[in-house]
């Protein structure tokens, strides 16, 4: 008995459980048990050996077929990126020209349709019809001074509109000639201005339309300066000054969340969690029924977390998760989904973290999907499910061989 557990199998053992396992249609079991076979029998049965390596091309491309189709089904519900992903699987585990041919073409058919959707919008779009849509956007001040400004305006809010920021800037200098009290011109040629590459005048426009509205007054085009004018100041290096400008938008815009979620963010990334923590509470408070929305979570939750707060973080990325998923998709933010996980492996829960990195391996992150099934696999590993770990390890090795 003990003898029989211990004899080495045959190469006909060998070759009989792979093709037990393809028979079952367990594809995967099948391609590992043909790989074994195949190293086996190189050095003592060279013509099985071939075989084998034949089968293990057999079973990869009939995964990557089921992958094909799942990418089908997914681009033909709207699902786009997705479909991306599933591609991407499959042509990390085709083996045959002929199905990589395929998903590539598959791939070139997703980009062909894409495109055609994208252009046909702007081909059948008047200017007209962008200026509407582009002015549906203004504060109501805003929208009857630039009507004094007439036609000339009215094309360089188009220049601005295709990032033609000279253009614009010629043509507003030329109103501002003539222009009584201006106040929103100033916002619009600072943006040109800055488009065009004049950081200086750019922001000296955009303080002067700030300088020119009333405290609480300009809605969404006060928060657009200030936040060009935060840009600024981060670039050179000025963190006060960018801090003051989101403190005076807070300050002047003090029911929009917006403006709250902006200053924490910063707050967070000076590294000042508890000063985050304490304007993105202020600003959950600025949702209707409670129904705060998933970006403040998020930037709550890492707050919560950098200052050490750890249970209270979990709670907040786990309800970013909820909310998302309740949208029907699987496509998670990478941000909070890797910091939930790390979050959750601190405190023992690997199962839950290992989950997290799953869930991440599916979404549109290509970039990182090596890194996630690495983690993936260890976890799984440290949770005693060899058979699993060993499958994300062995796609985390494919995905990094296919990086250039």
């Amino acid at each position: 008995m003990l003898g029989n557990l211990f004899r080495k199998k045959t190469l006909a053992d060998l070759k009989g459980e792979a093709e037990a396992l393809y028979q079952a249609g367990n594809l995967g079991e099948a391609k590992l048990a043909y790989d074994r076979l195949e190293e086996r029998a190189t050095k003592e049965d060279p013509a099985l050996a071939r075989e084998a390596a034949e089968r293990v091309i057999i079973c990869c491309d009939k995964l990557a077929e089921a992958r094909l189709r799942d990418a089908a089904d997914l681009e033909t519900r709207g699902l786009t990126e997705l479909a991306r992903v599933e591609l991407k699987h499959a042509l990390d585990t085709a083996r045959s020209a002929a199905m990589i041919e395929r998903i590539h073409e598959a791939e070139r058919v997703i980009e062909r349709r894409e495109a055609v959707q994208q252009a046909a919008p702007l081909a059948e779009m008047s200017d007209e019809e962008r200026i509407a849509l582009i002015a549906g956007s203004w504060e109501p001040l805003q929208a009857e001074e630039v009507e004094r400004y007439g036609e000339p305006f009215m094309q360089a809010v188009l220049a601005l509109d295709e990032e033609r920021g000279a253009d614009a800037a010629a043509l507003l200098e030329s109103i501002l000639l003539t222009a009584k009290e201006p106040s929103y011109l100033y916002l619009e040629l600072g943006r040109a201005r800055l488009i065009a590459g004049d950081l200086v005048g750019g922001e000296r426009d955009l303080n002067l339309f700030l300088s020119r509205i009333g405290p609480d007054e300009g809605g969404t085009a006060r928060l657009l300066a200030h936040r060009e004018l935060v840009r600024l100041a981060h670039e050179r290096g000025d963190r006060e000054a960018a801090l003051a400008q989101l403190e005076a938008a807070a300050e002047a815009l003090d029911s929009d969340p917006r403006t709250y979620l902006d200053l924490g963010s910063y707050l967070r990334l000076l590294s000042r969690p508890v000063e985050a923590v304490e304007v993105l509470e202020q600003c959950t408070e600025l949702f209707e029924n409670e129904r705060v929305e998933w970006p403040v979570l998020m930037e709550l939750g890492l707050a919560y977390g950098e200052a050490g707060t750890t249970n209270k973080a979990i709670e907040m990325l786990e309800a970013v998760i909820e909310q998302v998923t309740q949208r029907g998709t699987r496509d998670l933010p990478p941000t909070a989904v890797t910091a939930l996980a790390k979050l959750h492996e601190s405190q023992g829960n690997l199962a839950r973290s290992a989950d997290l990195y799953r869930a991440l391996t599916e979404g549109s992150d290509g970039a990182n999907h090596a890194l996630y099934h690495r983690e993936a696999a260890r976890l799984l590993g440290e949770l005693g499910l060899a058979d699993e770990a060993r499958r994300m390890a062995e796609r985390a090795a494919a995905l990094e061989t296919a990086q250039p």
